[in-house]
C-alpha cells in the first residue's frame, strides 16, 4: 500500500525513472501525484464563491497511476 511521504521511483511513463515522494493518494482513481514529476494547466471559470474569483490559469500537480510506480526501501525497488 502507497502512503503520503514514501519514496517511490517510476518504472512506465514520460517520467520512468525518476525519483520522488508522494504528495497525495487518490484511492478512488488508484492514482497518486508525486513531487517534481511535472504539473498540468487548468483553465479555470470565474466563480465569486470558491477559491479563484477572478479566473484563470492554475497549476495542479499531474498524477500517476499506482501501477506505473514502485516503492523504495533501503535503495531497492519493492513492488506491492
Amino acid at each position: 500500500m502507497i502512503k503520503r511521504n514514501d519514496k517511490v521511483i517510476i518504472i512506465a511513463g514520460d517520467y520512468r525513472g525518476k525519483r520522488g515522494v508522494v504528495l497525495n493518494v487518490l484511492r478512488k482513481q488508484h492514482r497518486v501525484q508525486i513531487k517534481h514529476t511535472g504539473s498540468i494547466k487548468k483553465h479555470v471559470k470565474k466563480n465569486i464563491y470558491k477559491e479563484h474569483p477572478q479566473g484563470g490559469i492554475i497549476n495542479k500537480p499531474k498524477s500517476i497511476h499506482v501501477s506505473n510506480i514502485t516503492t523504495i526501501k533501503n535503495n531497492t525497488s519493492v513492488k506491492e
